[in-house]
């Protein structure tokens, strides 16, 4: 690695905004073309093709473009990712498909008791931004491990930390597989193992080239058209349901209609017993309880234990670790975390709507009182096995319709009779965003399984070469067995994400905010907290799995963070009490790292690395 590229403040391309306003621009453009042939009676199928295969080829182009063979620019994307794109890049790691697929289907279900999983990923970021991401840019390490591990000066503890943070890793990357497999696979009458495999191809291939820097501007590109799907979408359909263009502050106006509606269709459910959690299934099911009626799939314990596993799972997610990395500084790190917030804040808000609006259009377009004939779009969903109802029946009421949880996006543009290229506009920032979120789950795993795993007793800085072709084929292998594992897995997704945010803060999140912030921890209280959280949770998951888990911790295990996280906190502090105090290297090093400004820690040591190399010849 150059001193050069070591020593110089890196530069940040004024240009990045302008090629992300033409990917804008060409998205756009894309959509009223689809909208003209659409009206000049072109192939759907074809639009939805056209529509679909714009993100697609947009991974590849970025794939090819960032190909980097610099193991320092592979790993940490050269450490120039503007604040407002990172956030964007950042914001389709952390939601996901998972944001913005399935949580409107989870608030089409549950209504205000689907509000843990909104709140918990905001005051997860809030947590990331305050306690962790201006100190994992400080330090500069390449992985969450890796911070761990260098943080002790332990290389056992940063194996058993790669090890423990793979499983979260993976589970995320299985549900994002399933998926896109799941709603594309059904909207194009496509076999579900074939979307898998483009995606697991093109991921692959875009992560191989340009690691990092392909996962920032790939991801940036996916938000990008998301964030335009959920503006354009929810302001036309409250337009044409309640006659106002911004449906997030509009539920009031409308509250005792649905209200009256919901009292029609008899949606009456009792409150939840205490400490009960109910995750709303990926299979077809009926609405059955009123959207603002609280607390009847979960009661006010579970309520507040399930924001808090994802706030943990949230702030300690490993490939948010690694971009938060990848910013230009500390300062701008700090400026990243906070428009990554401002823009998870819109979405957050923007969801609930979107289920709202699906159900209000909903309650109007099957009427309780009056059965009526299936409406052409019901019919279509059904076709497509994304609704089920009986098909022979003269009349149907709502209360007889069955709908899939993950289809709730694609649900109200074709109740309000949208136009199909609007429909379609759905699946691609579906594919878009699901696309975006394997390749940063697989580039932290590649990145973990290379400098954690395969060169944690090499030398910092040294074999860059064969650490960009060991990371290649790694990135490669992580995206095949996420791909063959979505293909055997029969998890709901979203159920696979709160395990994993479990997993994630049980063994990560209590970790870094000790080793950050409490300078009495060691190598010894490190390990053996991250081992009881990890193992105490991953314990809970699997006796959940069998049925014989008491009620307290949640039928799916998504509550099991909040028994391994105060476990891990009480061993960690207790070994590193009854063990000798860190050396004075270390505290020293926490020192450094708590600094808001200043050279990068690993980048220093690698630049005097390579100084002291050149002295020797």
């Amino acid at each position: 690695m150059a001193i050069s590229s070591l020593t110089a403040s890196p530069t940040i391309r004024s240009s990045q905004g302008a090629y992300f306003a033409v990917l804008a621009s060409c998205f756009a453009s894309l959509v009223l073309l689809a909208l003209v042939f659409d009206q000049l009676g072109a192939s759907s199928n074809q639009m939805m093709l056209a529509m679909v295969a714009f993100p697609l080829a947009a991974c590849v182009l970025i794939g090819v473009i960032s190909f980097s063979s610099s193991s320092h620019v592979w790993l940490t994307g050269g450490r120039v990712a503007p604040p407002a794109l990172g956030a964007a890049s950042a914001l389709a790691t952390c939601l996901g498909s998972t944001g913005f697929v399935v949580l409107p289907g989870a608030f089409f279900f549950l209504g205000f008791d689907a509000l843990p999983f909104t709140c918990g990923i905001l005051l997860g970021l809030v947590l990331h931004t305050i306690l962790i991401a201006p100190y994992a840019r400080k330090d500069g390490s390449a992985t969450l491990a890796g911070f761990i591990g260098q943080r002790f000066e332990s290389r056992t503890l940063r194996l058993v930390a790669a090890g423990a943070l793979t499983l979260p890793c993976l589970l995320l990357l299985i549900g994002e597989f399933k998926l896109a497999a799941f709603l594309l696979g059904h909207a194009m009458q496509q076999p579900g193992p074939v979307i898998v495999a483009v995606l697991a191809a093109i991921a692959a291939f875009a992560v191989a080239l340009g690691g990092m820097r392909a996962v920032m501007w790939s991801g940036a590109a996916a938000a990008i058209i998301a964030l335009m799907v959920l503006a354009i979408l929810p302001s036309l359909s409250g337009l044409l349901t309640i006659n106002i263009p911004v449906p997030q502050i509009a539920y009031g106006l409308v509250k005792t209609e649905i209200a009256r509606l919901e009292t029609m269709a008899g949606m009456d459910t009792h409150r939840a017993a205490s400490i009960v959690l109910t995750l709303p299934s990926s299979a077809p099911q009926a609405l059955v309880k009123p959207f603002f009626q609280p607390f009847v799939a979960n009661d006010p314990w579970s309520f507040t234990l399930l924001t808090l596993t994802i706030a943990m799972g949230v702030a300690s997610m490993p490939a948010l670790f690694a971009q938060a990395g990848a910013s230009a500084s500390v300062g701008s790190s700090r400026r990243m975390s906070v428009w990554l917030i401002a823009m998870a804040g819109a979405v957050t808000v923007t969801l609930p709507a979107v289920a709202f609006l699906t159900r209000l259009a909903l309650l109007h377009a099957l009427p309780i009182a009056i059965p009526v004939a299936a409406p052409g779009w019901l019919a279509e969903l059904a076709k497509l096995g994304l609704a089920d109802f009986d098909t022979e029946a003269a009349t149907v009421p709502l209360s007889a319709v069955h709908f899939t949880r993950d289809s709730t996006n694609l649900l109200l543009p074709l109740a309000l009779g949208l136009p199909r290229p609007l429909v379609d506009t759905v699946l691609a920032s579906a594919a878009a965003v699901a696309l975006a979120a394997i390749a940063a789950e697989a580039m932290a795993l590649a990145a973990m399984w290379v400098q954690d795993v395969a060169m944690v007793f090499a030398a910092p800085g040294s074999a860059g070469t064969l650490r960009v072709l060991a990371g290649r084929l790694l990135a490669i292998a992580a995206v095949c067995v996420g791909a063959a594992l979505s293909l055997r897995t029969r998890a709901d997704p979203l159920t696979l994400f709160t395990w994993a945010m479990a997993l994630s803060g049980s063994s990560a999140f209590v970790l870094l905010v000790l080793s950050v912030w409490w300078k009495r921890i060691n190598q010894h209280g490190a390990t053996a907290g991250l081992l009881a959280g990890s193992l105490a949770a991953l314990a809970q998951i699997v006796i959940s799995l069998n049925g014989a888990v008491p009620q307290l911790f949640g039928v799916s295990g998504a509550l099991a963070s909040i028994l391994a996280a105060p476990l891990a906190a009480a061993v960690a502090i207790a070994t590193s009490l009854l063990t000798p105090p860190p050396c004075p290297a270390q505290i020293e090093l926490l020192r450094d790292i708590r600094m808001g400004s200043g050279e990068t820690v690993r980048d220093r040591e690698a630049r005097l690395a390579q100084l002291h190399k050149l002295d020797a010849r």
